[in-house]
């Protein structure tokens, strides 16, 4: 599990430019505060594999 305060340290940490408590927000699909493995591969593997830049998973660049 990652939580919400884990997930924006690695925010800054990588300097992606986006608001990390809205990607956060969006990603926790049921909304239990923490981001489990499955919710984190479901959007991992939908970036990696889309042939498209406005794909569920663009969310974790802040994009989407």
């Amino acid at each position: 599990m990652l939580t919400q305060r884990e997930f924006e340290r690695y925010y800054r940490a990588t300097g992606v430019d986006a608001d990390a408590a809205t990607v956060f927000s969006e990603l926790d699909a049921d909304g239990s505060g923490s981001l489990s493995k499955d919710e984190l591969t479901e959007y991992i593997v939908d970036f990696m594999l889309s042939e498209t830049s406005d794909s569920r998973g663009s969310v974790l660049l802040g994009t989407g």
